[in-house]
């Protein structure tokens, strides 16, 4: 389902912009991501997350994970109106390895191509990782 979400984070991270330069207060917030921060950090200055995907996770998400996120332990996302998630990897030390500023795709309504419920923070086994 968001195979394109690994491997589009590592390659702009935080740097894709949109085709019609539409940027949201989260993606903003966003562009002051830098490698290595803790979790803890990225979570203050973005606020809670919506979503995390663990790679030890089962489902399609946590599947793609492991497949095309080398090194990457888990993600965190964020709802970021109608543009694509705002995205942050990290590793088993909880540092970011790269993310996706929600930048890439914007549309005319509400951005839905989320991961499924199942990952939501509300509900995760791993919601520990998203405050």
């Amino acid at each position: 389902m968001r195979a394109g979400y690994a491997v589009l984070a590592s390659m702009c991270l935080g740097l894709c912009l949109s085709a019609n330069a539409e940027t949201t207060n989260l993606s903003r917030k966003a562009a002051g991501l830098k490698m290595g921060m803790s979790r803890s950090d990225v979570i203050a200055k973005l606020g809670p997350a919506d979503f995390v995907v663990h790679s030890s996770d089962t489902g399609e998400s946590a599947q793609e994970l492991r497949q095309y996120g080398s090194g990457i332990l888990f993600e965190l996302y964020w709802k970021n109106g109608k543009c694509g998630p705002v995205v942050a990897q990290f590793n088993g030390s909880s540092k970011a390895t790269g993310w996706n500023e929600g930048r890439a795709l914007c549309l005319d309504e509400e951005y839905t191509y989320l991961p499924d419920s199942h990952y939501s923070c509300a509900t995760s086994a791993n919601s520990n990782l998203c405050r």
